[in-house]
């Protein structure tokens, strides 16, 4: 018999925080996501993207090595379908900007409210760019 369900969305986590990392696992699979992979670096999420083809990543800005605007350009151009969702401790024009010129879907500051993350990844996966005036709004 075939399940009628849809399947989960596919996600890969990176971020570079332990503690952060597994709360946002905890979260998505609580929000009916399937965490792939988890990731502590960029090299490491683009790798893990490129071999697991997720629908989509939550990217940490900054992280040892290779940075997230660096990796979501990589994955971008080895599946300009899979969605990026940036997530960053800096509020900072500047940096949402580059974010977006690399491809991500949304670009949300670290300490915003779970549900907003939760609708940045739902826009990612129905292919709209979700860019608000200021990143925690």
């Amino acid at each position: 018999m075939i399940d009628p369900r849809p399947s989960r969305p596919t996600i890969v986590i990176a971020e570079d925080e332990e503690q952060l990392r597994e709360a946002l696992v905890e979260m998505l699979r609580d929000n009916d996501y399937d965490v792939v992979a988890e990731a502590s670096t960029g090299s490491e999420a683009a790798s893990l993207t490129a071999a697991l083809d997720p629908d989509l990543v939550l990217m940490d800005y900054r992280m040892p090595g290779m940075d997230g605007v660096s990796a979501t350009e990589i994955i971008k151009e080895l599946n300009a379908r899979t969605g990026v969702v940036m997530f960053t401790a800096y509020d900072e024009t500047s940096l949402s900007l580059e974010a977006i010129r690399a491809g991500v879907s949304a670009f949300l500051v670290k300490g915003c409210e779970p549900a907003l993350i939760l609708r940045a990844l739902e826009d990612a996966l129905e292919g709209r760019q979700r860019v608000p005036e200021s990143p925690t709004a």
